[in-house]
């Protein structure tokens, strides 16, 4: 379950490839405002993109601190790569998934189809990436509020420092996302999405699982349409 919410969050990040500037957007609904924002993404063919997250679960007395960064590339490839405390990688390639925590020697192979929930929402996330919001309407109810997001937890870790440094001060849009159907919402719980209002850049994602688990998400130094290796998409021994 928390693997299927880690993932879920990768191909989130992937749908916030609006970094750039967006355009006014007129008055409107939730769901209306936040389908432009998302719009802003067709143009962008490849993401790199630096996190810090904090996983707060039920099972833990104190929120994990971990850090790493994502890669994104049209069509639908998705590299989701923690480097510290430890490392471990996910690697989205068409229809396959491939996992690798430390200290394995292989990676572990599967197909989407394996995993019906996950996989549907990975490639609902990867079509709004690239500005297709179809789903979004018919999926989740929206809700917008403005506020601040939650601050960077303290930790002497450089990467986290740096990327607290870059964080906003002022009020953002904050978007929620409720599953519609009941056993999505039997999974995730709600999914928030904080941008800066005259930007439109995405900061910080919330996830809120049925089971009470919250993990958060702040990102920073964020390249558009950087070229990247073919072989970050390629884990050692597969074609």
């Amino acid at each position: 379950m928390r693997n299927a919410v880690l993932v879920l969050l990768c191909s989130l990040l992937l749908l916030m490839s609006g970094i750039a500037r967006a355009e006014n957007l007129a008055a409107g609904t939730a769901v209306q405002r936040l389908t432009a924002i998302l719009k802003a993404s067709e143009k962008v063919n490849t993401l790199q993109i630096d996190f810090v997250c904090s996983k707060h679960l039920q099972v833990l007395k104190r929120p994990f601190i971990s850090g790493g960064r994502l890669f994104i590339a049209r069509p639908n490839l998705v590299r989701f790569s923690t480097l510290w405390p430890y490392r471990s990688d996910w690697i989205v390639r068409n229809a396959m998934v491939w996992s690798r925590a430390q200290g394995d020697k292989h990676w572990q192979q599967s197909s989407t189809s394996q995993r019906p929930g996950l996989g549907r929402m990975m490639m609902e996330l990867a079509n709004w990436s690239l500005g297709r919001t179809r789903a979004l309407k018919s999926e989740y109810r929206v809700s917008e509020r403005h506020g601040k997001a939650a601050a960077l937890p303290a930790t002497s870790e450089k990467g986290a420092r740096r990327a607290a440094a870059t964080q906003p001060s002022g009020v953002l849009d904050i978007f929620t996302l409720t599953p519609r159907a009941k056993s999505e919402r039997q999974v995730l719980s709600s999914l928030s999405l904080a941008f800066e209002p005259k930007t439109h850049r995405l900061y910080y994602i919330k996830i809120s699982t049925a089971g009470g688990d919250i993990t958060r998400y702040w990102f920073w130094r964020v390249e558009i349409n950087v070229v990247l290796g073919r072989n970050i998409f390629a884990p050692s021994g597969t074609r």
